[in-house]
C-alpha cells in the first residue's frame, strides 16, 4: 500500500525545507520517511521536531534505555509498525532485545505507563496504581514531561498510522548536494 503523502525528494524541497533537512541530516543522521513526509509543512515539522528536546529532558530523568523503553511500549500499544520498529532498532543496537528483556522496576513501570497511553489501553486512563508510584517516584514536573512525550509519541504513532508512511526503508540516506 502506497503512503497517503509521499515522502519528499530532497531534490523537490524549498531552499527552505533543504536547510531543515540537511539540519536533521547533520544533527541526527539519515532522515526518516516521517520526516521527510512532514517536511511538507515546516510548521508541521518543526512541532513535532520539538519531541527530542523533550526526549532529552526525559531521558535526563530515566536514561535513555528507560526513555526508549517507553516510547517503544506506545509504539507497540498503538500497533505503530513505523515508531515500533524505530524504538526497536535503538533498543537493539544497545545490546537489548525488546521482547526478552528484563526490566527494572523503575523500566517496568515506565513501560505500563506506555502501554496505558496507547490505544492498548481500552479505558484510555492510567490507572491509580501507576499514578501511586510516578508520585513517588518523580516530582509533578517530571511527571508532566513524561505525559507530553508520551502523548507526542501517542501522536506520532497517529501521524505515520493515518498517511501510511512506508516503515520499509524508512531510515533513508539521500545524497544532498552541496
Amino acid at each position: 500500500m502506497l503512503p497517503h503523502v509521499l515522502p519528499l525528494s530532497f531534490h523537490d524541497m524549498s531552499p527552505e525545507t533543504q536547510k531543515a533537512y540537511e539540519s536533521e541530516y547533520a544533527l541526527r543522521g539519515p532522515v526518516t520517511n516521517m520526516k521527510r513526509t512532514l517536511l511538507h509543512s515546516l510548521t508541521a515539522y518543526r512541532v513535532y521536531m520539538g519531541f527530542y528536546d523533550l526526549a532529552q529532558k526525559v531521558s535526563d530523568t530515566i536514561g535513555r534505555t528507560g526513555q526508549w523503553l517507553f516510547c517503544h511500549s506506545i509504539a507497540v500499544g498503538n500497533q505503530c509498525a513505523v515508531c515500533s520498529t524505530y524504538f526497536g532498532y535503538l533498543l537493539k543496537q544497545n545490546g537489548i532485545n525488546p521482547s526478552e528483556y528484563k526490566p527494572s522496576d523503575t523500566e517496568a513501570l515506565l513501560m505500563e505507563l506506555g502501554r496505558q497511553l496507547s490505544r492498548d489501553n481500552e479505558t484510555a486512563r492510567v490507572t491509580s496504581d501507576v499514578w501511586q508510584k510516578l508520585k513517588k517516584n518523580y516530582s509533578d514536573e517530571q511527571i508532566v514531561d513524561l505525559i507530553a512525550l508520551g502523548s507526542q509519541m501517542v501522536a506520532a504513532n497517529q501521524f505515520n498510522d493515518v498517511l501510511e508512511v512506508d516503515v520499509a526503508n524508512n531510515i533513508h540516506e539521500e545524497a544532498i548536494a552541496r
